[in-house]
This record gives structure tokens, C-alpha cells and sequence, in this order.
């Protein structure tokens, strides 16, 4: 009996064994054909976007290189008190597509401090635009250098108090794409802090008689001893400040030589920044300027902070009034002249 079981348990075995190497081999070959596949992508590009590269700023009174103050090869903007100093910004635009591809450059350099940073709006203070950059020169088929300029005016931010300023560049193709200068390839540089003051040229405290002091500073009237006359304002005086920091004033002044006899000390000439204040309590000016008592530290001249105005139009300046006075020694007769100096110092 067991000679005829043994045939049939081989069979039954060797069946399975087929069974799990077909299966092996099913799942090992589905697996291959997995690995292998692959499909193409064909993706065809009409328009590619432009570049923006290579972007320097250039004060353009002597085309130097303007550059943050602590780097070396370059240096700070310098303003012009009153007035307005010329930039520029050179850029490379690559446009794979063709020089003709490029339509538009637009550009605008501003403090750190502007509302909106790159999408600020004009502003004398901190945000100046450009959409009008020149093309300069195609370098070749696909790559042309533009030029931007810019006119700061001189109550432009300073560093100290409002950060560097920095140039972006946007350049727009025919097919509307466009491209920015990246936060790492931007051309950051300093504005100096610019002191700068502007006067009235004129003070004209009328006629006095020798030996008599005002009463009060800044009052105006008939010509007496007593009060200020012979001038539109009587001895009221404008200060203006031409720059882009708060100051302060000192002043200082020679004596008033007198066309017929002596003169007058530059200590019998008083200032105040309150009308009709008395004489007596008035700065008394002396000729040397780092005296303390001409220094008006009382007397400040804020930083211009207008609202916003197209960069076309000069800035309005801050302006701030004094209040004058002047006594006569009995030895002075004539027709008596002098100089007042204004100077600004850091507010």
C-alpha cells in the first residue's frame, strides 16, 4: 500500500511548487514592466520672460559709483541745499526673444522707510519713479543697456534717519511678462545728512537815535527809538531749512560800522523766537560763532515732511521767523552796516 501512495504525494508537491513559481514570476514581471515605462513632455515655450541684471546708481555731477557708505570702491550721495542733485541707474535687460521683445523699463530708487517700499508713491522724501528709462546701447540680439535718471531733491531722506536707498528695476516684454530685480542683485547706497540753511537777506531796523536800546524785538511802526521800522516786516526774519535734517541755528555777527562816526558791538543786536519779546531778554549775537550765547538751540528747524508731491516740483522748505532788536551806543552816528551769520547745526 505504501508503495502506491508515494507516486501521488511526489505529484501533489511538485504541482504546488509551479503554482508558487508562477506566481513569483507574475508579480517579479509586472514589476519590471513598471520601472521601465515612460512618457514624454512637450512643452513649447513662444515667449520667454526678460532679465533684469547688472544694475549700478552714478551721482551724475562726476558719474561715481554710489554705493552704501561702509563698502569700499564708491561713495555716499552728497544733496545740494536748495536744489536737486541728478542720479542715475544702469541696468542690463536680457530678453531671449530678441531685443525687439522689450517694451517698457520702469524704475524707481527709494529709503528704506517708504510706504510700500518698491510699490511706493512719489514722494520728495523717500520714493522717486522713473517711467521713462532710456535705452543706451543694444549690446547684442538679445541683451540691451538702459538708463534711468533721477532728481533728488534735497529733503531726500537721509541714512542716519531713514536707511539706504535702493534701485529697482521692472522691464515689461510686448507679450506682458515681466521681471523685477531679485533682493539679492539690488544696488543699495547712502545719502549724507545735508545741513543747509536759507535767510532773508535783508534786516532793517530803521532809524534810532544814539544812546537808546528797542523796548521790544520784532515790533514794528513809525520810526521812533523804540520800535522797528523802515523795512515790509519791521525786524521779523524767515529762516529756511534747505536740507533733509532737523537743525538748529546759531548766529553770530560782526559790528555795525557806522558811515560818520563809531559803531555798534555785535552784542547791542538781539535775537528772540518770541514777537514783541522785551529787549533785554533777547540772545545778545557776539562775533565768534562757537560762543555759547549765540547758540539758539531753542530755535529749530524741522526736516521737511510735506505731504507727498510729484518730483517734478521743488519742495517747500520749513521755514521758521525771529524776532529782531538792536541798541545804539552814544558814540555811533551815520548810516550804519554790518553782516549777520546763520549757521545750522545738527537738531
Amino acid at each position: 500500500m505504501s508503495n502506491k501512495l508515494t507516486p501521488v504525494l511526489v505529484l501533489i508537491v511538485a504541482v504546488l511548487a509551479v503554482a508558487l513559481f508562477v506566481r513569483g514570476s507574475d508579480v517579479l514581471t509586472a514589476l519590471a514592466i513598471s520601472a521601465t515605462n515612460s512618457t514624454v513632455s512637450i512643452l513649447n515655450i513662444t515667449n520667454a520672460a526678460p532679465e533684469v541684471t547688472s544694475v549700478r546708481c552714478f551721482d551724475a555731477s562726476d558719474n561715481s559709483l554710489l554705493y552704501v557708505e561702509t563698502v569700499t570702491n564708491g561713495g555716499p550721495l552728497s544733496l545740494v541745499g536748495g536744489d536737486f542733485k541728478t542720479i542715475y541707474c544702469n541696468a542690463t535687460i536680457n530678453d531671449a526673444n530678441g531685443v525687439s521683445d522689450i517694451r517698457h523699463t520702469h524704475a524707481s530708487v527709494h529709503s528704506y522707510d517708504a510706504t510700500g517700499y518698491d510699490a511706493c508713491g512719489e514722494d520728495d522724501r523717500n520714493c522717486y519713479i522713473n517711467d521713462t528709462c532710456e535705452n543706451i546701447t543694444d549690446i547684442n540680439s538679445t541683451a540691451r543697456d538702459v538708463r534711468c535718471t533721477f532728481f533728488l531733491w534735497f529733503n531726500a531722506g537721509n541714512t542716519s534717519i531713514n536707511g539706504n536707498w535702493t534701485a529697482n528695476i521692472t522691464v515689461h516684454d510686448t507679450g506682458e511678462l515681466h521681471s523685477t530685480l531679485s533682493m539679492g542683485n539690488r544696488t543699495n547706497f547712502s545719502v549724507d545728512t545735508l545741513l543747509a540753511v536759507g535767510v532773508d537777506s535783508l534786516i532793517a531796523f530803521g532809524a534810532k537815535n544814539a544812546g537808546t536800546n528797542m523796548t521790544n524785538l520784532g515790533s514794528t511802526g513809525a520810526d521812533s527809538p523804540t520800535v522797528c521800522a523802515g523795512a515790509a516786516g519791521g525786524c521779523n526774519h524767515t529762516s529756511y531749512n534747505y536740507g533733509n535734517t532737523q537743525i538748529d541755528l546759531q548766529v553770530n555777527a560782526s559790528s555795525l560800522t557806522c558811515s560818520q562816526t563809531g559803531s555798534i558791538p555785535a552784542e547791542y543786536i538781539k535775537v528772540s523766537t518770541t514777537y514783541n519779546d522785551a529787549y533785554i531778554y533777547g540772545y545778545p549775537l557776539t562775533a565768534n560763532l562757537a560762543d555759547s550765547t549765540s547758540s539758539m538751540n531753542t530755535f529749530n528747524l524741522a526736516q521737511n515732511n510735506t505731504a507727498s508731491i510729484p518730483n517734478a516740483q521743488a519742495p517747500l522748505s520749513t521755514t521758521g521767523t525771529t524776532y529782531w532788536g538792536v541798541g545804539v551806543p552814544l558814540n555811533a552816528a551815520g548810516n550804519c552796516q554790518g553782516v549777520i551769520h546763520f549757521a545750522a547745526v545738527l537738531g
